[in-house]
């Protein structure tokens, strides 16, 4: 009997039907801050809920991180901001908004096992494939959606 994979598992809750959310995540800044205060505030909150133990809530801040990360920032900036932070938790940010930024927050918030630490000890070529296949189910969720 084969045990699946932390890839396996992780494709499971992306096929997961997300939940009907009536509201918007609260991002732990606001829009009239600075990009240093943005990602020091939510990285603060990141670290705030992995040591509280709030698997959600670290998705979920983990996710607001690499976006602040990987949208409209320059190249400089990026490289200002990532020392800020351990290189774990910039990988693992930069992860989990790659991975859920066709689906938003609220596939995050469907998800009812997925945790950072399954996410960040995917090797390199596990995260790509995956990448790949979270696009495929993306697409044809929004095939669906439109039918």
């Amino acid at each position: 009997m084969e045990f699946p994979t932390i890839s396996d598992l992780i494709l499971q809750e992306l096929r997961r039907l997300p939940l009907e959310v009536t509201f918007e995540p609260i991002r732990p800044y606001t829009s009239n801050m600075t990009i240093d205060e943005k990602v020091k505030k939510t990285y603060r909150s990141l670290l705030k809920a992995r040591r509280v133990k709030n698997r959600m809530l670290t998705l979920l801040n983990a996710f607001f991180l690499g976006q602040l990360l990987n949208d409209d920032i320059s190249p400089a900036q990026r490289t200002l901001q990532c020392q800020t932070m351990t290189a774990h938790y910039h990988r693992s940010a930069t992860r989990v908004y790659h991975l859920f930024e066709t689906f938003g927050v609220q596939q995050i918030m469907s998800t009812q096992a997925l945790t950072l630490t399954w996410i960040r000890q995917l090797k390199s070529s596990e995260f790509q494939d995956l990448l790949c296949q979270a696009l495929e189910i993306s697409v044809g969720t929004e095939i669906l959606s439109a039918e």
